[in-house]
């Protein structure tokens, strides 16, 4: 089987990590794996028990910022230190099921695509997340012509090829919307798998009040021309 390189950012994520890590490695039994948990900048235990799953378990490998790098730039930290043929990255939240990874995996691995993403079906986890997204989506469909619901659905898979050419920078939330829109400017063949999306078991959303307007800004930017 080929060997997947999995990204997971981790914020103050210490009511979530052990069983999103322990999810994602069961779900993905008999895959060669690189797990790449990213303590970014955490202020509570997260950091310490990266640390006691990487003893546990050899897929598992912790990566410590001293500083919060931004929710792209925790990704990039993690995918940058990958040398695996599919790499990825998945949110250590545990909002979206580690089977969905699996199933992305799967469909990416079976070759003929460059790219596969979750497609959140159904959201469990706030109307007032579910309005915003689609108002990010109708954006991103009829402005910018990528033809997905969900341009921020993760788990997000590539080939190592694809991340290449790709060249992501985008250090905050951008870095989901900047994915998809180089990737249809790249011709990239990207597929989707279903997902629900449920409510948090613990911990905190990290998405602030400001980003619905700072995601619009950089697309606003990006029609003009601007890049990360």
């Amino acid at each position: 089987m080929v060997k997947l390189g999995l990204s997971v950012p981790l914020y103050n994520e210490e009511a979530c990590v052990e069983g999103v890590a322990e999810g994602l490695l069961e779900a993905l039994r008999g895959v060669p794996l690189d797990l790449v948990l990213v303590d970014n900048g955490s202020t509570d235990g997260t950091g310490a028990l990266v640390n006691a799953l990487a003893v546990k378990h050899r897929a598992i490998r912790g990566m410590h910022l001293v500083q919060n790098a931004g929710y792209g730039g925790g990704i990039l930290a993690g995918l940058n230190s990958l040398d695996t043929p599919i790499v990825g990255w998945t949110w250590g939240d545990g909002q979206v099921r580690p089977e969905v990874v699996r199933e992305a995996y799967d469909r990416l691995a079976s070759g003929g695509l460059d790219l596969v993403k979750a497609r959140r079906v159904q959201r469990l986890d706030g109307r007032q997340r579910l309005v915003v997204s689609r108002v990010y989506n109708r954006v991103m469909r009829h402005g910018f012509g990528v033809s997905t619901i969900d341009v921020n659905g993760c788990p997000k898979l590539m080939t190592a090829r694809a991340f290449e050419a790709l060249g992501l920078r985008s250090l905050d939330w951008f870095l989901d919307p900047e994915c998809l829109l180089k990737a249809a400017e790249q011709g990239l063949r990207v597929g989707e798998v279903d997902a629900v999306m449920h409510p948090r078991e613990g911990g905190a959303s990290k998405v602030r009040l400001d980003t619905s307007r700072e995601f619009l800004e950089r697309l606003w930017a990006w029609k003009g021309g601007w890049r990360p």
